[in-house]
């Protein structure tokens, strides 16, 4: 009867034991969820504003090929007037 006191106080010790290893393995995953949730809100959150500076970006690349465009075509009437310039000359 000893003995088997004695085996089921030691099984008793190593079931404490291996509870106080599964729960704080639980806090720590908890911990885990919690700060992916949170990173996840964060993250949904800056969606609106990537999307809104992308279509700036987009914007401001479209106004830098209409002003490439524009400057083309000046350069392309300068050099018509210093050909006719150059043709008087």
């Amino acid at each position: 009867m000893q003995s088997t006191a004695t085996t089921m106080s030691a099984t008793a010790e190593e079931t404490s034991r291996q509870s106080s290893t599964v729960a704080a393995a639980a806090e720590q995953i908890s911990a885990n969820v919690q700060t992916v949730a949170a990173a996840s809100e964060e993250f949904a959150s800056s969606v609106p504003e990537i999307g809104r500076q992308v279509t700036e970006s987009a914007s401001m690349a479209s106004d830098a090929v209409r002003k490439a465009e524009e400057t083309n075509a000046t350069v392309g009437s300068l050099m018509e007037a210093a050909n006719k310039i150059g043709s008087v000359i």
